[in-house]
């Protein structure tokens, strides 16, 4: 008997009871005969102009569960043709095994089943971006899923709106601190332009890559944490890991967009430190960047005293409603953070369309205390 694995609307995946491991491609498969097996009715019946029976079925209705697929696969091995073992035709053949070497359906259903390891796996090669830093090249070790990866290898610096801040707001005399750092993209231009950074990033893999790349560019003036930063210390869940990249890793409380596939596997009893900004002890704070998936009032609350003492330029990503992706307007901004208004600070809002043709967009927020005339 065959046991049903995964669908992927493109793929089902089944195993049988020698753990051999099988996919049935829908693209290429006799749907009438598994119209049998399924026992689906049609939609509608009609003739066509030539006068002959047609059928219109509404295929989201099957269930395709694994007693239909066996009695399909033992007919198609009876009365069609072998299973293809060698997975080099598995592209052109409806039922086929899955072996390694076999035109990517080896690795998706690795993938599948491994779902920590395809998060998280690494890009192989460490990737060159010229003029990163001026003329100077930076090397990164990327994730194989993440869109800021993706950016790095087309061969594009992420969020080109943070490097012009970062030049504009930075000099040698400069401390910053970075909450959410992901892979370390943005850490690499704030290290080169300031004279020390501290870094948080509370999910290990992405921690783990962060310090890696900051090797890689030989970023000695960075400090980084392990941790999260919220408004009060002590433990607190990842609720929430894209399944399509980690850096939409969401603390307990933060936002989560409805259409967001979340991989529960990944976070279920994942806790980090928290601590505060506020706990932090520091003798200057000119730069904050705040990066923490709808997290960000949170952090705020929770470092008011060092923001009230020290006044740094601030730029957080925040969007009015994640679920939607929609812009913040001016009123929710000055709700949200009416408390960084009351200190002193004015705002702007630098939502644009970066990369319009992938769909990517600026929302972050930019806050400026009325001292800096920058």
């Amino acid at each position: 008997m065959l046991v049903h694995l995964f669908d992927t609307g493109e793929i089902c995946y089944y195993k049988d009871k020698d753990n051999n491991y099988y996919g049935i491609n829908y693209s290429y498969m006799d749907k009438g005969v598994l119209r049998g097996y399924a026992n689906v009715s049609p939609i509608e019946t009609y003739l066509d102009e030539d006068g002959d029976v047609c059928h219109d079925y509404d295929d989201d209705m099957w269930e395709i569960d694994a007693d239909i697929m066996q009695g399909y696969v033992d007919d198609y091995t009876k009365n069609n043709c072998e299973i293809v073992e060698s997975g080099d035709m598995a592209e052109d053949e409806d039922v086929f095994k899955v072996k390694e070497g076999d035109n990517g359906w080896y690795e998706e259903l690795f993938d599948l089943l491994n779902p920590e390891i395809a998060t998280f796996r690494l890009d192989s090669t460490i990737r060159e971006l010229p003029n990163y830093y001026k003329e100077q090249t930076a090397k990164f070790q990327l994730y194989q899923k993440c869109i800021i990866s993706d950016c790095i290898r087309r061969g594009y610096r992420w969020e080109e709106h943070h490097h012009d801040l970062a030049y504009k707001y930075l000099d040698s005399n400069s401390t910053v601190v970075e909450v959410g750092a992901h892979i370390g993209t943005l850490t690499v231009i704030l290290s080169k332009l300031s004279k020390e950074v501290y870094s948080f990033e509370p999910l290990k893999q992405s921690y783990d890559l962060l310090n890696k790349n900051l090797d890689l560019n030989n970023c000695k003036n960075v400090k980084t944490f392990k941790k999260g930063i919220g408004d009060k210390k002590g433990k607190i869940k990842i609720d929430f890991i894209s399944d399509g990249n980690c850096g939409a890793t969401v603390l307990k409380g933060g936002a989560i967009k409805k259409n967001w596939k979340n991989r529960n596997d990944l976070v279920l009893d994942l806790d980090v430190d928290m601590i505060t900004l506020d706990s932090l002890k520091l003798d200057s704070l000119d730069y904050l960047k705040i990066d923490v998936e709808g997290y960000e009032e949170n952090v705020i609350r929770g470092g008011l005293k060092i923001i009230d003492k020290f006044k740094p330029v601030i730029v957080l990503e925040c969007m009015g409603d994640y679920n939607y992706g929609s812009i913040i307007t001016d009123e929710q901004i000055e709700t949200k953070f009416r408390n960084l208004l009351e200190l002193g600070y004015s705002y702007k809002n630098l939502m644009s369309e970066c990369n319009a043709d992938l769909g990517e967009k600026i929302w972050d927020i930019l806050f400026i205390p009325k001292q800096n005339k920058k």
